[in-house]
């Protein structure tokens, strides 16, 4: 059998000018060129921190109180982050309470709260926190440590008010973004 005869014989089924010749498959191999390039570019994008993860820090002051809080705005779900809350006050406040409204823990897994308050109690949905006075010369910061949950994806409205017992001193609204 002459060398050119082999390479004609295909397997039944299959044809010598698609299988072979690879006509009308032209196109594939850049089709998966193409999807490859999308990927790395999601990945690129990942690693220069374009999904989330960046902290944003966002401050309310009043003549009573400033309150800064430092958190991510957009973070990526089954990761783990940081939000701080700082408390300054030129006049004292006698009974703080950081509320805190359900998208602190909708979809979230608390993990810590330093300094732990003195109590906790849930108003309508929301986290109230107190703490004991804070004079004029201190500030309070609070961290808590928070897991976005991988299929939690959607926005979460993460206002933080504060009080000193029953009168509201600040309010600051923010929302949260989990990304797939």
């Amino acid at each position: 059998m002459p060398d050119g005869a082999a390479t004609r014989e295909l397997p039944q089924g299959l044809d010598h000018g698609r299988h072979v010749d690879l006509r009308r498959r032209r196109a594939e191999p850049w089709a998966r060129r193409g999807i490859l390039l999308l990927l790395a570019a999601v990945v690129a994008a990942a690693l220069l921190n374009a999904f989330g993860q960046v902290q944003s820090v966002r401050t309310v002051a009043t003549p009573a109180a400033t309150l800064q809080v430092t958190a991510p705005d957009r973070v990526r779900g089954g990761l783990f982050f940081q939000g701080r809350f700082d408390i300054t006050t030129p006049t004292g406040l006698k009974d703080p309470r950081l509320v805190l409204a359900r998208g602190w823990n909708e979809q979230l897994q608390v993990d810590t709260i330093e300094p732990s308050p003195s109590d906790e109690y849930s108003e309508d949905g929301r986290v109230e926190l107190r703490y004991g006075a804070v004079d004029p010369a201190h500030k309070l910061t609070v961290w808590m440590e928070f897991e976005a949950n991988p299929t939690g994806v959607g926005h979460r409205d993460q206002t933080v008010e504060l009080r000193d017992g029953r009168r509201t001193v600040a309010v600051l609204h923010r929302t949260l973004t989990i990304l797939p």
